[in-house]
């Protein structure tokens, strides 16, 4: 599987979108699959054939990340990689660009709903509150219902979401975490007990709530306090501890290397966060893995890991907080128990099964659609062998293949049952009624209608689920090739007269190849299957006032030219001139002898 991710944040930023694609990415091209990152361009980025860098800017309000700048050069890199997936991890410019090309060229789309968006808006304006966010929720609105699928980080996302009117279908996937061999070892008390947060220094984190928390600890006992990483707010955290007069009881790491983290993780006596933003708990969960009780806010993706009382504690107010960091500070049973059930939590966060669900998520979204491909047959020997191996041969594995055929004295029968999922042998002749017969069994949500003689090049069945993504599309005739340039005059000229029928919404779709939803080709009551010919176009006519019929020259197939070879070639044409419109009048030729 190919997957291009676009995002607006990347190394050498840190946060927890590039922490999740960079774990994510690790494990997908473990297991064979390729992932080539949009991002913006930066000096310090490491690049590689897989990483594509954009230009970009620096993003004033917030100087750590950097404003993409996309080019029609995207263009280029997508033809030539030629994605699956298009998983975009942010709705900023590089976002909108993934966005854009995965409309234009009809490829799967999900998105993973990262930040709390309504929260970081202070960046941009500090005025107009209410408005700003009312314009944001707008805009989440307009970009996540333009996608296939969400990825949500936790089960809290999905109720926002849907507050504000997406209903796309959204599943929740955590980042995950590395589980390490000396996970979960007994925590002993420390004599001077060690408070930690962990996590980027903004003021969405709200460490301020626990710095002030902390002098209060400090009037009933003596602690320390450790806040690891950097961020824009450190500068205005640091002045707070001075001016509350326990910069000796605080310290700032800055940034550490995750071996340095793990060990304050293992030293702490508890984790502690107050962020009321957090979509997801990565760090509760990397806390607990290493053993270390964890106090945190009882706010959105926190709700998901921590379980009041059995494998932390959740808080509501400053008052809670500290009552509760009392309690694992003083109860070695209460830590034990902890220690003991974290255990069952973290066993289910191993960045190896949640991304087994991202690839799950993936094949779900590319593979949900099941293709019935119906073949109607007579007399078809020479042909139908090539005809089933091109769909077996088809990328797209959700299929089925039924071959309806109309008493062949021939071995087309002993061939089909080769390839075939169902072969079914009617005593009567007629194409209309064999492929309605083939819809009556088919269990597909697209059919797929071939002549016997009829070729699908390797991806058609995958192109073509592509095109019905646009779930107003009910009927798809795809360009039409043959041997022979003669020949090939004709369905060139079929194939230009289908455009133009299909532009001017009188479309006429022939049999050869055609492609119909099954829920729009059922309201339309199947073929008429008195008519000897022309009863695909009079089908076609009736089933436009359902949906859009279309025309397509990205997706094709080649058929045999023995309709058109030789002396026939002037026949065909001229009767199909005069029987076409007699047939839309309802009285169709009846002298029409198949070829097949």
């Amino acid at each position: 599987m190919k997957i291009a991710m676009f995002t607006d944040t990347y190394d050498p930023q840190t946060n927890g979108a590039v922490d999740s694609i960079k774990k994510f990415t690790k494990e997908l091209r473990k297991r064979g699959h390729k992932v080539y990152i949009f991002c913006p361009y930066d000096k310090k980025l490491k690049k590689n054939k897989y990483i594509i860098p954009l230009r970009s800017v620096k993003f004033l309000p917030y100087p750590e990340y950097r404003i993409g700048l996309p080019s029609a050069r995207i263009i280029k890199h997508i033809k030539k990689i030629r994605p699956d997936v298009i998983h975009i991890q942010s709705p900023a410019t590089i976002g909108l660009a993934g966005l854009a090309i995965a409309k234009y060229y009809n490829i799967p789309t999900v998105a993973t709903y990262h930040t709390l968006l309504t929260e970081y808006f202070s960046y941009i304006s500090t005025s107009h509150e209410k408005m700003s966010k009312k314009s944001i929720i707008k805009f989440t609105k307009w970009f996540f219902s333009k996608v296939d699928k969400i990825i949500v980080p936790s089960t809290s996302i999905i109720k926002i979401l849907k507050r504000y009117g997406i209903h796309k279908p959204m599943e929740v996937i955590m980042t995950g975490i590395y589980l390490k061999k000396r996970m979960l070892k007994k925590k002993h008390k420390n004599e001077i007990p060690l408070i930690l947060h962990v996590g980027r220094i903004c003021k969405e984190k709200r460490i301020d709530v626990i710095i002030k928390a902390f002098k209060k600890i400090l009037k009933q006992r003596d602690a320390k306090l450790v806040i690891t990483s950097d961020g824009p707010d450190r500068e205005r955290l640091e002045k707070l501890v001075d001016t509350l007069k326990i910069a000796d009881k605080v310290l700032f790491t800055g940034y550490i290397s995750d071996t340095k983290r793990d060990q304050y993780y293992k030293d702490a006596d508890v984790f502690v966060t107050a962020s009321k933003t957090e979509t997801q708990g990565i760090v509760l969960a990397e806390a607990l893995s290493i053993g270390c009780p964890v106090v945190v806010k009882n706010s959105l993706g926190f709700k998901d890991v921590i379980k009041n009382g059995y494998n932390g504690f959740l808080f509501n107010n400053e008052k809670g907080m500290i009552k509760s960091i009392f309690k694992v500070l003083d109860d070695a049973s209460l830590r034990k128990k902890f220690v003991k059930n974290a255990k069952e939590t973290v066993n289910e966060l191993s960045v190896e099964k949640t991304s087994d669900k991202l690839i799950d998520s993936y094949n779900n979204l590319l593979y949900s659609e099941k293709i019935s491909v119906i073949i109607p047959t007579y007399r078809e020997e020479k042909y139908i062998k090539k005809t089933l191996e091109s769909v077996r041969k088809q990328t797209y594995p959700n299929y089925e293949i039924i071959v309806v055929d109309g008493n062949s004295p021939d071995a087309t029968r002993k061939i089909a049952r080769k390839y075939a999922d169902k072969v079914i042998n009617l005593r009567e002749r007629g194409v209309a009624k064999a492929r309605n017969v083939g819809t009556k069994v088919a269990t597909g949500d697209i059919f797929v209608f071939l002549d016997g003689d009829t070729i699908i090049e390797k991806n058609f069945i995958k192109k073509i689920v592509n095109l019905f993504r646009n779930k107003n599309i009910s009927g798809v005739f795809p360009q039409g090739r043959t041997r022979g340039k003669k020949s090939q005059v004709i369905f060139d000229l079929q194939n230009i007269g289908v455009a133009i029928s299909t532009f001017f919404r009188f479309p006429m779709l022939p049999g050869t190849c055609v492609i119909y939803r099954r829920s729009f080709f059922e309201k339309t009551k199947g073929f008429i299957e008195g008519y000897v010919t022309a009863e695909d176009i009079i089908f076609s006519l009736k089933n436009r006032k359902y949906g859009k019929l279309i025309y397509s020259n990205k997706v094709s197939f080649e058929t045999s030219n023995r309709r058109v070879r030789g002396n026939r070639s002037t026949g065909t044409i001229v009767f199909w001139i005069k029987n076409i419109p007699k047939s839309l009048f309802g009285t169709p030729s009846e002298k029409y002898e198949p070829v097949r």
